[in-house]
Parts: structure tokens; C-alpha cells; sequence
């Protein structure tokens, strides 16, 4: 029987499919459907065979987050602890790259927030709130050093609450706040520019990559913790968490078919299917 391309590529990743669910055209479909149908048979049925399909395409989606920033899941790690293994070393990964950063010049890039907040053409009211809010947030939260540097955790607070800013703006039912959101927005890019700089390209890609690898877990255990009634996911709850996650207008991303994690999980739904159904 000719393995289907889908298939393959799961198998590649370490997903150890059913017998059926490697054979390509209606052959294989009919036999998966044999196989699902033979899940409630005791002993002689196929239950913990689709189980361990479910387990191993968990592990090699894992793998496809963590492989960028050097984390491999291991084969033997069981179903119900693989989310909690993946965001453990994502999250040390995150901090161990962010204690990197520096950023050496950080006046002129707070000026320019200052500045574009009170140029935005939002109302007077609001300007000088936000600015009050902005200042009050980097006396609170950021240290600068002796040297009038920004240094490691301080660089992803900064970060992170430039990210937030700028679509929570962008979101916002308030017309003043959406003309504040391009401020932030070129604040995250030109303090992206600050980080490679001080930094270094190589702590900076890094960086980058560890972010990615943070976004995508966030729909790993979305679709985790969306099975109630069984420990791991389908293809088709990661699908779905993908969906959810798509930050586009209008799900543009995801039609376009450029969501995270989008192609092993329609992989895996065309191959895997629903399996062991939730109950």
C-alpha cells in the first residue's frame, strides 16, 4: 500500500501512526474507520493503539515549538505531563535569553513615547493620562543600571508592556486610544532596534526565537487544556486554539494558512482524524 504524503510527514516528525493511517485513498479511510470502530473492544481492540498516535503527535508538536530554541521533548514523557514540560523549559529558555539583553541608550527611545503620545491628536485628557500611566509604569517596573543602561528582565518588561500597549490600543472601542496605538507600535519596533544594537545579532535572534517559541505554547496548551474528559489534544483541537489565537481581522491568518502551528495540525487532522473520541 503507497504511504499518503501527509503521512509521511507526520511519520517523519515521530508520530507513530495506525497501520490504516499511513495507507493513502479510500483504502486507508476505510480501514481507519475500522480501526476507530474496534476502540471498544477490550484487550483485542485498538483503544490504546490510537492513544499512543494521540501521545505522539502531542510530543511531535512539542517538538516543532521547541526545536528552534534547542528543546526536545522526550519519547517517554507521559501525555498528561508534556504540556507542563514543554512550558517549564520554554519559560527558562525565555528567561536565560532575556538576561542578554541591553539596551545602552534607552532616553531617546522614552522621549519619543512621551512626544508621540502628546502629538497623537488624541484628546488632552487622555494624552496626559497615558503619559502619567507611562511614566508611572517605568519608575515602577523598569531599573536602569549605574550605567544608565537597561539589563536583562528590565529589556522583556519593557518589551512586553510596548507589545501590550499597542494592541490593547489598537483594540479599543475609544478613538483616542486606537490614535495612541501607532506610538507604542513604533516604540516595540524602534526598541527592537535598541535590543539588536546593545545586544548583539546572535542574543537577539535568540530572543526572537524564544518569543516565538513562548506564542506558539500559548496555543499548545490552549488546545490542552480545551480536552476536558482526556489528557492531551486532537489535530482538531489544535486547530481550533489556533483559530482562537489568530490575532488577524477577520481570521485573515488562518484562511491564508498562516497561523501557528496551522500546517502540522491540519496534518495531523487529515491523517489522525478524530480518533479517541472526548467523552
Amino acid at each position: 500500500f503507497k504511504t499518503s504524503k501527509e503521512a509521511k510527514k507526520l511519520l517523519d516528525k515521530g508520530v507513530e501512526l495506525s497501520p490504516a493511517q499511513t495507507i493513502d485513498g479510500a483504502m486507508g479511510t476505510g480501514l481507519k474507520r475500522i480501526e476507530e470502530a474496534l476502540t471498544s473492544i477490550p484487550i483485542l481492540g485498538t483503544r490504546s493503539m490510537l492513544e499512543n498516535v494521540k501521545k505522539t503527535f502531542n510530543i511531535a508538536v512539542a517538538n516543532e515549538i521547541g526545536q528552534p530554541i534547542g528543546i526536545v521533548i522526550p519519547k517517554n514523557t507521559p501525555i498528561k505531563k508534556i504540556s507542563r514540560v514543554l512550558s517549564l523549559k520554554i519559560k527558562k529558555s525565555l528567561d536565560d535569553s532575556a538576561s542578554k539583553l541591553i539596551i545602552k541608550s534607552p532616553d531617546e527611545l522614552i522621549d519619543n513615547i512621551v512626544v508621540g503620545i502628546k502629538n497623537s491628536k488624541a484628546d488632552s485628557k487622555i494624552v496626559n493620562r497615558e503619559i502619567k500611566k507611562f511614566n508611572d509604569v517605568f519608575m515602577r517596573n523598569i531599573k536602569i543600571s549605574k550605567d544608565g543602561f537597561i539589563k536583562g528582565a528590565n529589556v522583556q518588561a519593557l518589551d512586553e508592556h510596548f507589545i501590550k500597549m499597542a494592541k490593547e490600543f489598537k483594540n479599543s472601542d475609544n478613538y483616542d486610544l486606537r490614535l495612541i496605538s501607532d506610538v507604542f507600535a513604533k516604540g516595540t519596533d524602534d526598541l527592537s532596534a535598541l535590543i539588536k544594537t546593545g545586544s548583539g545579532d546572535d542574543a537577539f535572534k535568540f530572543y526572537k526565537a524564544t518569543k516565538n517559541a513562548w506564542k506558539n505554547l500559548q496555543v499548545f496548551n490552549k488546545a490542552s487544556l480545551s480536552s476536558t474528559a482526556k489528557e492531551g489534544f486532537e489535530p482538531s483541537q489544535l486547530i481550533k486554539a489556533n483559530m482562537i489565537d489568530d490575532p488577524t481581522k477577520g481570521k485573515v491568518g488562518t484562511i491564508l494558512g498562516k497561523g501557528q502551528l496551522q500546517d502540522i495540525a491540519q496534518t495531523g487532522q487529515s491523517v489522525i482524524g478524530k480518533t479517541v473520541p472526548d467523552s
